[in-house]
């Protein structure tokens, strides 16, 4: 916490107006700021109480955000003050406050006598696009070690366990990664579950991976059963995910060792040929679970922050980039991540075209997918035929072979699809080449009439 208390202070120094600091603590954050401003005059507005003593948290008045505002700017002048603002993510689409918040942000900035510092405490923010500029964010520190430890005891405590059954150190290892407040939440649910502690009732992953999408609908969490003998063709990529398996299930033994491990790869090609089943399928070798957002529907710099950083307290993941954004500074931002990461999160892009910008300097290897070769396309069906329990060695696969040239993965696996299908309605007979054949033939849309 002491770097977390330097930053600050230094930001107030620097004469940075509007400090943005994402956490849902706000409890370990009012402490941090009685402390280190002791001789400045605090204020604090948040929804549910409205503008409240920072000390007491009563409530002085039940303004609205907006008068709040004109209230601050309204003044000629304002020695050393701040104004703490809570939960009022729903106040800032709104023109008008967007307004004040720059109107007080150029004061702070240019006028020697109007020294108000504005302090925004939320998890996720989205400000317009004009007043992101005026804002810093502060990461907050997750809790080290020894202060998981301390909440951990404090929780004993307060609920009078006696009876743990797991090892304290081993509980904190688990815990290590989440902030106070998922922390306390865990241990709250798991007490609630089966009166004492007990880690093996504790899932982080899956209660991590809801709390991911709870609060930022941006990202995704994938559950997949894929696996690569479900993949047909695609040898050389195959190859590599095969070698890299060995380096993530001896990770740390690698990093020891020097082993400058593999961060991320880019997948491109036309829809259909694959990238997402190998995306998937890549999940269960490496024994990590997918986070997932489409890069295409980034609209701000702040949006693209809040992901990698979520993703980044996640930790052990492969990170799933769909698309590429066209903004290059939001590029950029993905780009300069991809060259820090330090966590054991393997990233794969996927896109239709490889952008000249996603240069290998950037990602480790990237893999173009073409149409299937004939023997790629010869190991497709029998993939997709033994995986609806019809026997392989009683149709014409050859045959099947030549009748499918042009065609991706998908549009194979549709063909069986609707062949196995037809022969169910058609009194469950017995699947033949020529049903196949037939299904793979471009068939027009069916056109419905309009009454």
């Amino acid at each position: 916490m002491q770097k977390f208390k330097f930053d600050l202070l230094s930001l107030f120094d620097a004469n940075i107006p509007i400090i943005h600091i994402p956490t849902y603590d706000f409890y370990t954050v009012d402490n941090l700021i009685g402390n280190i401003f002791q001789d400045v005059e605090i204020s604090e507005f948040h929804i549910g109480n409205r503008l409240v003593d920072f000390q007491t948290k009563k409530r002085i008045r039940h303004s609205k955000f907006t008068d709040v505002l004109e209230n601050f700017d309204s003044q000629e002048s304002i020695e050393n003050s701040i104004l703490i603002l809570k939960d009022i993510e729903c106040f800032l689409q709104n023109d008008i406050n967007s307004f004040y918040l720059k109107s007080l942000a150029f004061k702070k900035m240019y006028q020697d006598n109007f020294n108000l510092t504005i302090i925004i405490i939320a998890k996720n923010l989205k400000v317009k696009t004009d007043l992101d500029k005026f804002i810093t964010t502060l990461d907050f520190p997750l809790p080290k070690e020894n202060e998981i430890l301390e909440i951990l005891n404090d929780f004993i405590n307060s609920m009078k366990i006696n009876n743990l059954v797991c090892d304290k150190n081993e509980l904190v290892k688990y815990l290590k990664g989440l902030d106070r407040v998922e922390i306390l939440e865990i241990l709250n649910k798991n007490y609630q579950q089966t009166g004492t502690l007990n880690i093996q009732n504790i899932n982080i992953k899956e209660v991590r991976s809801l709390e991911l999408i709870k609060r930022n609908p941006l990202l995704e969490y994938i559950n997949t059963s894929e696996h690569f003998n479900q993949v047909g063709g695609l040898a050389q990529i195959k190859n590599y995910f095969m070698k890299i398996s060995k380096i993530y299930s001896n990770y740390e033994r690698a990093i020891k060792f020097k082993v400058d491990v593999p961060k991320g790869i880019v997948i491109f090609g036309a829809d259909g040929l694959g990238k997402g089943l190998l995306v998937k399928a890549s999940s269960n070798l490496l024994k990590l679970p997918i986070i997932s957002f489409n890069f295409e529907k980034i609209k701000s710099e702040n949006e693209i922050k809040t992901i990698l950083k979520d993703v980044t307290t996640f930790g052990e993941s492969i990170l799933w980039i769909k698309g590429v954004s066209e903004n290059k500074y939001i590029l950029q931002i993905l780009l300069n991540w991809l060259g820090q990461n330090s966590k054991k999160i393997f990233t794969i892009l996927t896109n239709e075209t490889w952008d000249c910008k996603l240069r290998r300097g950037y990602f480790d290897e990237v893999f173009e997918l073409k149409l299937p070769t004939e023997n790629e396309r010869f190991e497709i069906f029998k993939i997709h035929l033994k995986k609806r329990d019809k026997d392989s060695n009683t149709l014409n696969i050859y045959e099947m072979v030549k009748f499918s040239q042009n065609m991706n993965s998908a549009e194979i696996e549709y063909g069986i699809k609707r062949a196995i299908e037809k022969t169910f309605l058609e009194a469950e007979r017995n699947l033949t080449t020529e049903d196949i054949i037939s299904e793979l033939y471009f068939k027009e849309p069916i056109v419905v009439p309009n009454e």
